[in-house]
This record gives structure tokens, C-alpha cells and sequence, in this order.
């Protein structure tokens, strides 16, 4: 029997200082990160947020904030416990032909035992199911998604909005930085 499946690595950034090179390092990120999962960890007031969110959602992993020493096993030992668990890896939403949907975030992260699967969309039109594919360990895992029958309920523009702004101000920032 052959088998191809390579366990999950995950690696851990951990700073307690601000981080400068934001440019450079997601450079290397892109560049050198391959199939592997980036979670950033942040001690004390000084760590820089905004690379350590970013950093972590280009490597499909969190960012994990500690704003004070003593809390140290407090967040760490749920983060460890969760990247002990990973349920379904390399996640993508499969769309009908022709759906014209707006998906953030663009690239799904891994999904881990417990967590839901969050995902903000807008369409002029939203199709009746989509269809979640993935890897459950070695396996290829795939599941429909019922959309007929949900509601408008306050709150889920806000989220899609907010999502939006995000992935634009990075867009913006990673051409301007580029120049």
C-alpha cells in the first residue's frame, strides 16, 4: 500500500517585540511556507498585531494574543491542545458553474476539532447547495452545504464588510509596498 499522507506540520512564530520588516517577511512566508501551517503568538504590548493576523492567515494558521506574562498557560495550553486536533486540512469551497460569489476569507483555513468553518459571501444570487472538499487525514473528505432556507439576519453584512475591508487594506499595503 502506498501512502503519500504527510503529517500536518505547524510552526509557531512567538515574538514579545515589534516586528518591522513586515514586507520582507511576508515575502518569505509566501515564498518559503509551502504546504505548512503559520500561528503566530504575541507577548506583552509591544508585538506588532497587524503582521502577526496577516502572517497567520497566509499560513491557514491564528494569531494568538498575550497581553501579560502571567497568562502565558492560560492561552497556550487551549492553542497547543487545538494544533494537537487538526479535523480537516487543505479546505476549499467548490462553487456551481457560473456563481459569481465573493468569498472571504479567500483561502479557507484548516479546520480543527470543535471549531465551525466561517465563511463571508455576497452574491446577487446565492445557488441552493455548495459543496466543502478537504482532507481528513490521508483521506479526501467532501460534504454539501444546504444554503436554501436561510434568513437575512442583522450582523452577517457587517461581518461580510468587515472582511472585505481587510483583504482590500492588505491588497492596498502589499502594492504599495511592493513599489
Amino acid at each position: 500500500i502506498r501512502n503519500d499522507y504527510k503529517a500536518l506540520r505547524q510552526v509557531i512564530f512567538l515574538t514579545d517585540g515589534a516586528v518591522g520588516n513586515e514586507s520582507q517577511l511576508f515575502k518569505a512566508i509566501n515564498t518559503h511556507l509551502g504546504n505548512n501551517r503559520l500561528f503566530t503568538i504575541g507577548i506583552g504590548s509591544a508585538p506588532n498585531s497587524y503582521f502577526m493576523r496577516n502572517a497567520a492567515e497566509r499560513g491557514r494558521g491564528t494569531f494568538t494574543y498575550i497581553g501579560k506574562t502571567h497568562d502565558v498557560l492560560e492561552k497556550m495550553e487551549p492553542l497547543l491542545l487545538k494544533l494537537s486536533q487538526p479535523a480537516l486540512t487543505d479546505l476549499k469551497l467548490v462553487l456551481p458553474d457560473k456563481s459569481v460569489i465573493e468569498t472571504f476569507p479567500t483561502r479557507l483555513p484548516d479546520l480543527y476539532l470543535g471549531e465551525p468553518v466561517v465563511l463571508a459571501m455576497k452574491a446577487a444570487e446565492l445557488p441552493d447547495k455548495l459543496q466543502l472538499q478537504g482532507r481528513f487525514g490521508a483521506q479526501p473528505w467532501q460534504t454539501q452545504v444546504e444554503l436554501s432556507g436561510g434568513q437575512q439576519r442583522d450582523g452577517i453584512a457587517t461581518l461580510w464588510a468587515r472582511r472585505k475591508i481587510a483583504s482590500l487594506m492588505n491588497q492596498r499595503l502589499a502594492v504599495r509596498k511592493q513599489n
